[in-house]
């Protein structure tokens, strides 16, 4: 509810402050995809409370939209590590170099504050992820990385003129993501493996947690193969 409340009163100032390359951007669809989550998490969970802890109530609903909780779960904990580790690890000394204030701030909500939201779901949530569950988060990055290489075209002719000093070789949304290089095929294998890598980790990190939990005598889901309705898609499963 905390992470619900802080990502919607964010959300008009970052939009605010958009320009037109804000839909090319990784860290922006991903901070959405948490709001998302974040609104079908508080849907389920309203769903559940307000009929009597009904799991039969949920498991009535179409496969999509149940499950749809819980992808968006395995979107956001793949992407944002992800997402804090390239920001900080290579692109943040340049982009907040003369930054005003209110510019940190804004890059701090959205390359942050949205790991330790994501982070707290872990911690107190029940939500599982399988290694399965690769197609997910491998699908949709690959679906952004064409994303990326249509948006070059698109907006590269959208550059005004005093500003190409900017954009030497067109519009990037990322310098490392250039397909006019002799090395972007390495790059583009090496982020697609670094996504799969990500999955994998969480994937165990999250059975390490369960099977903490159970040794505990906390509550745990039962089988870490039950697909459940309950840890799948309500946000209720907190300890």
């Amino acid at each position: 509810m905390l992470g619900a409340v802080l990502l919607v009163l964010l959300a008009p100032r970052k939009i605010a402050n958009a320009n037109i390359f804000y839909p090319t951007y990784f860290t922006n669809l991903s901070w959405w995809g948490m709001i998302f989550y974040y609104a079908t998490a508080a849907y389920n969970t309203h769903v559940y409370i307000t009929t009597n802890y009904s799991a039969a109530r949920l498991s009535a609903r179409p496969t999509a939209v149940r499950y749809l909780c819980w992808v968006l779960y395995v979107l956001a904990e793949v992407y944002h590590p992800i997402v804090f580790v390239v920001y900080w690890g290579v692109l943040a000394k340049s982009n907040l170099a003369g930054a005003a204030p209110a510019a940190v701030l804004a890059n701090v909500c959205v390359h942050f504050t949205n790991l330790l939201l994501i982070a707290f779901e872990f911690v107190v949530g029940r939500v599982q992820v399988f290694y399965s569950q690769w197609v997910a988060p491998i699908g949709v990055a690959l679906v952004y990385l064409v994303w990326s290489v249509v948006a070059h075209y698109i907006y590269t002719p959208k550059i005004e003129e005093d500003n190409l000093d900017s954009y030497p070789n067109g519009y990037w949304a990322y310098f490392f993501l250039r397909i006019d290089v002799w090395y972007s095929v390495i790059v583009y294998l090496g982020l697609t493996a670094l996504f799969l890598g990500v999955h994998m980790f969480v994937s165990y990190i999250h059975g390490v947690r369960d099977r903490l939990r159970a040794a505990s005598g906390k509550p745990v889901v039962p089988g870490r193969r039950q697909h459940s309705v309950v840890a799948v898609a309500v946000n209720e499963s907190k300890v």
